[in-house]
């Protein structure tokens, strides 16, 4: 693997270490929006889907209690909720849920609940985050549709799919 100039640390890990990696620079930036954005952006040009997950992840964090009339957590992380590469669709439907947190942003939710109801078993992860992810952004709202998706979803689930263990 080609480690590309000033990204030497993050391939001192692997996987889910990179995204984590990544991902922490939304902490080390947090609230400047503009600045903190600019520095991961480099990130999501990477060949490696960990460290573009990790990238997404930083992005929620770093605009996490921000307002912004552009609104650039929701147009960054939005597009990835549905992305074939599951581990792409992890990191932006987490940094929408921390992004978010509280705002009761409707257009957040309606990105997240059909993914919360897909039932196919390789698409349970992404349901999984996805419903603590809406109930961190609806928080205090009493959203009675939120509330029944996940219900729904949990008593439509198999044993299997439910139980820990697997």
């Amino acid at each position: 693997m080609e480690e590309e100039s000033g990204m030497k640390w993050v391939y001192k890990n692997k996987e889910v270490r990179m995204m984590s990696c990544v991902g922490t620079l939304g902490w080390v930036l947090q609230w400047d929006v503009d600045g903190g954005l600019s520095c991961i952006d480099k990130y999501l040009y990477s060949d490696d889907d960990f460290i573009k997950a990790g990238a997404l992840l930083a992005c929620g964090v770093v605009n996490a209690g921000v307002k912004n009339e552009c609104d650039p957590a929701l147009a960054l992380l939005g597009e990835h909720v549905t992305n074939n590469k599951q581990i792409l669709a992890k990191g932006s439907i987490v940094g929408l849920g921390v992004a978010y947190a509280g705002t009761k942003n409707a257009d957040c939710l309606t990105l997240l609940q059909p993914v919360i109801l897909v039932s196919s078993s390789d698409k349970f992860e992404l349901s999984c985050l996805a419903a603590p992810s809406s109930g961190l952004i609806a928080i205090s709202t009493m959203d009675g549709e939120l509330t029944s998706a996940i219900i729904q979803t949990m008593m439509e689930r198999s044993h299997e799919q439910m139980s820990l263990s697997s």
